[in-house]
Parts: C-alpha cells; structure tokens; sequence
C-alpha cells in the first residue's frame, strides 16, 4: 500500500509540474541521430543518387568543383562502404537520375566539361545486372539541371530547363523520347512531384530571360492523359532552389529556397491537389536553400542541408503533417550544400557529398541518419507522453496493466520504478529514451 502511494505521489507531481511549465517543459530531444559511414572516392555535388532494387544506392557524375564525372559509385549498406560501379558514356552533373520500374536507371541531360560548360541532350541506361552503362535515345532539347519524375505507368517525364519550355516522355520499352506539351513558363530549377492520380506538379523555379531571371510563385500541372500543362494556384512566395515531396495525404510539402541570394526562406507551403491550392504552413526552425527532403515510413519529412545566410547548415528537421509542426531531426558530422538524400529500405536515410565542411569544399564522405525509437510509454506512437500514458506506466509498475509501450527498457518483462521515472520525466520534457 505504501508503495502505491509513492507512485501515485509520482503522478501527482508530474501533473503539478506539468501545470507550471506548461509549454515550456523544455526541448525535447531530436528525433534522431546521424553517424558517419564510408567516404565515395571522389568528392562529388551536383551528382544523383538512386535507390536500386537490391538497397544498394547509386551514385552517379556530379563535379569536385570545375570538372564533370563519368565516374559512379556503390553503397552497400551491409558494409558501410563504397565501391567503383560502371563507368558512364560521358561527363556530367546537374543531371537528373530517374529510377525505371525494372530496376534500370535513367540518366539525362546535365552539363559536361568545356568553357563554358556544354549542356547535353544524351540519356543512358545504367543495368545492375550487368555494372554497366548504355546510351539510349536522346533528348529532342539539350537540358541542364532538368527534372525527371516516373510516371504511373512506367514512362518518364523530363521537363524544366533555362532557356525552353517544352518537355518530353521517354518510353523505356522503346528507348526513344517523344515530345509532349509546352510549360506555360520557363522553369529552371522547379521540382516536379507525382500526385496520386498520375499528373505531375511543377512548382516555382526561375524563368530566366536574355537579360534578366524571374523567380517563380506560379505552378502549373502536367496531364498525361492529354499531354498538356495548365497553370494552378500560385504559392505564397516566389522560390527556386528549393524542395518538395508528396505527403502520404496525396498532399505536396514545399519548403525553403530563395528568391535572391540575399533572401532564404524558412517558410512552408502545403499544395492540395483537389482544391488547386497552396496554404502556408508553419515555417521551418531554420531558413534554406539548395536543401533536400524526403518522405520516412512514418509519414514524417526529412529536411537536411542547404545554406542559410552566408553559411552551410549540418542542423536538421523534421515536418510532422499530423500537427503541421517542426523539431529537431539531430546535427550532421558535417554541413553540406546541395546534399543528395536517399531513403534506405531499413528506413534510414543516407546523405551524401554536397559542399560545406569545415573548409567549404566538396566532400566526398556521407552519412546515415537513423530514427530514434518512441519515448517509453508512448502507446499511441505521436513521440509525447501523456499524464495518461504516465497513470498506464504507473499501472503496469502495479500489475494492474500488461506491460508494454516500450516502458520495459531493459527487456525483463516488468516495469521498474526506474523506469516509470523514465516515462514521467519524458512527460516532462526531459530524458525520453531507454
């Protein structure tokens, strides 16, 4: 009896804690951590990465400062390590890497070597099976920094450029591109997201002139059904360099980026593709650009990288689409500018290259984030602990409630008093992992 009176003592002094502080229960701790693994051989921005069928990733071209690539990489998450993969038909960065429904990887466009740099219209097939690069059809348009994105039916399109409007299909079974309608406007630097009913999102970007460059706050969508583009609901703010990715709601988060070098956005914008519309969301911890983000098994975003004013960030983030709300995703041994992010099939993501570090060169080492585990006591999975999950810890220390909701951390199959200290100061915004 007198220890039941302890633990319900406990609760109450959490609740009254809770009471005072509120809202300022402290930071909690970010979400996950990120650990150095293997170096590729070359330093590399500007490159691509592709998530192969076997979880291997690709790394393929990008440039350690004025020179192109044909060289490309292998990870392999078993060892950590990178190895020499095929060699490319020719030089390239700033290309876009697009992964084919049989398990192949689409190259296209990109610039190579030459003063200035000469922009290409070539395309390659890189086959796992055998390490080895193809050439396929090329473009009908030369295109740097293009974006590519796979249909749902397994074709892919490729549109965005600084100097045209068109965009055209690649058929993988054929090997040949054919054109498809215009853009509305120029955009160098959009992103392009598949929605859930198979038409494309092109969003923002720089429309860049004779004379002079437009950031964008326009967006326009891509009908495969009819080959044509047509303008959509406009964002808040004009941006290029930014990100975007669907949300498990068929939803598009887009969030950071520039309109001038002197103007970094920490703002977000969530487009809704039933209504054609953009809403402002909660704005990111910290302002970016040239970022990257992906989309976690959980439904949770990934935000890493990029540059704030006059620096390289190694901070990162997390957008939760449930509450709108950001936090901390943990720092990266390194900053980086232009980072390429890959999900793994473990649900980790690997980062690599870009440029930052502690001398702002390109880098040739990567990292992998991973995901911390729910609090202790955090049965419904939202990552906070509630005075009701508290009472259920308190009854599972009691024998009154099976134990469970990862409140057991040293795996003995009881809730110790330690333990229930544990699910309690996590309720209070303190230590909130076994």
């Amino acid at each position: 009896m007198g220890m039941r009176r302890i633990i319900h003592g406990m609760l109450i002094a959490a609740s009254l804690a809770a009471a005072v502080v509120g809202s300022f229960a402290g930071v909690p701790e970010a979400a996950g951590s990120w650990a150095s693994t293997g170096s590729m051989a070359e330093r590399r921005h500007h490159h691509t990465a592709t998530l192969l069928e076997d979880g291997r990733v690709l790394v393929a071209g990008g440039s350690p400062q004025h020179i192109q690539y044909e060289t490309t990489e292998i990870f392999d998450l078993g060892t950590g390590t990178f190895s020499p993969a095929g060699v490319l038909n020719g030089p390239r960065k700033l290309s876009a890497a697009v992964g084919l429904a049989d398990g192949r990887v689409l190259i296209v466009g990109g610039e190579m070597g030459g003063v200035p740099d000469l922009t290409v219209s070539d395309a390659e097939i890189y086959d796992p099976v055998v390490d080895a690069w193809t050439r396929t059809g090329p473009m009908n348009e030369r295109r740097d920094f293009p974006r590519g994105v796979r249909l749902s039916d397994g074709r892919v399109l490729v549109a965005g450029s600084s100097d045209s409007l068109t965009s055209e299909i690649f058929d993988p079974v054929t090997g040949e591109w054919t054109p498809t309608g215009s853009m509305n406007t120029k955009r160098d630097g959009c992103t392009l997201t598949l929605l859930e009913d198979g038409r494309v999102l092109a969003a923002a970007g720089v429309d860049i002139g004779e004379f002079d460059a437009e950031v964008l706050d326009s967006a326009e969508i891509y009908d495969p059904a009819a080959g044509t583009w047509t303008m959509t609901g406009s964002l808040a703010d004009p941006r290029c360099q930014h990100a975007a990715v669907r949300l498990e709601d068929g939803r598009v988060l887009v969030a950071g980026g520039t309109e001038e070098d002197t103007v970094v956005y920490d703002s977000a914008e969530i487009y809704d593709p039933a209504a054609g519309e953009w809403i402002t969301t909660t704005p990111m911890l910290y302002p970016h650009w040239t970022l990257d983000m992906v989309l976690l098994p959980d439904g949770d975003v990934l935000v890493v990288g990029g540059a704030g004013y006059n620096f390289w960030f190694a901070n990162t983030q997390l957008f939760h689409p449930a509450t709108e709300t950001w936090s901390e995703a943990g720092e990266m041994v390194e900053r980086r500018e232009y980072p390429v992010l890959t999900l793994l099939q473990d649900g980790r993501v690997l980062v690599t290259g870009g440029m930052g570090g502690v001398s702002a060169l390109v880098l040739d080492t990567a990292e992998i984030w991973t995901p911390s585990g729910p609090p202790p006591g955090d049965c419904n999975g939202d990552g906070q602990i509630s005075i009701g999950e508290v009472q259920r810890a308190v009854n599972m220390f009691l024998g009154e409630e099976p134990v469970d909701c990862g409140v057991d951390c040293d795996q003995n199959g009881a809730a110790s008093l330690g333990e229930v200290q544990k699910v309690i100061n996590g309720f209070l915004g303190g230590e909130v992992s076994c």
